[in-house]
């Protein structure tokens, strides 16, 4: 079905109206004064209160009535609450905190005693044994000294915990050596001239065989335990003879 367009309003309009059925109702609508079709009318303006005219022979200008004020109910009071105070944390009480001063004050003390009398003994230590290596004098001009060797040195504990040395004395000469006063000096294999020993003994060696050996034992005079000491491959000996008969 074909329509039209009103050019007004816009509707679509069937083809057997001439004219726009709704603009011709609104136009009558606007010559009657009314709105149109599907506007609510404005409603009126509130009226203004004007004030009542001043009347001969009453001077007194009319007050109208004052608006009734109702009575408002009171708010109640709100309840406040108050955040309780931080306790404060108690610290250490003083006699306490003086014990804990005077303990740490000891113990720093002691460790300072402790640490000066560990370097005084090693100091000590150090000297007596290079006293003891300074009190070795080689007699080169022994005929013993080039038929002897001493090997095979290790270090061991006795029943008591004291560190000993073991070693041998070899005689590679074809008669019996006499009974000999030998120092021995341990030191390491990468100690350099000027070092301070290990440790230094004198020992008796008696009677040793023709091109025999024997097994020689003396305690050393060292603070070390055996296990503290180095292994036998990084341990060696020299000797001198001090004395024989």
């Amino acid at each position: 079905m074909l329509t039209w367009i009103c050019p007004q309003c816009g509707r679509e309009v069937p083809p057997s109206y001439s004219e726009c059925p709704a603009c011709a109702e609104n136009r009558q609508r606007a010559a009657q004064g009314l709105p149109p079709a599907g506007v609510e009318p404005a409603p009126p303006p509130p009226p203004v209160w004007q004030p009542a005219p001043i009347l001969p022979g009453n001077p007194q200008q009319y007050v109208p009535p004052q608006p009734q004020q109702w009575p408002t109910t009171p708010v109640p009071p709100q309840p406040s609450y108050t955040l309780p105070e931080t306790t404060r944390g108690k610290g250490l009480p003083t006699w306490l905190v003086t014990l804990l001063v005077a303990a740490i004050a000891v113990g720093v003390i002691y460790g300072g005693v402790k640490l000066l009398g560990n370097r005084n003994g090693s100091s000590a230590d150090s000297g007596a044994l290079a006293m003891d290596q300074a009190s070795v004098k080689t007699d080169s001009s022994n005929p013993y000294a080039k038929f002897l060797e001493v090997t095979g040195l290790r270090i061991v504990e006795d029943e008591k915990r004291h560190a000993r040395a073991q070693f041998l004395v070899v005689n590679h000469s074809t008669a019996e050596l006499p009974d000999l006063e030998l120092r021995v000096t341990i030191s390491t294999t990468t100690s350099k001239p000027g070092d301070d020993p290990l440790a230094v003994l004198t020992v008796k060696t008696g009677g040793v065989p023709a091109n025999g050996s024997k097994d020689v034992s003396a305690p050393l005079k060292t603070k070390l335990r055996a296990y503290e000491m180095p292994d036998w491959q990084f341990l060696k000996a020299s000797f001198a003879i001090a004395a024989s008969r």
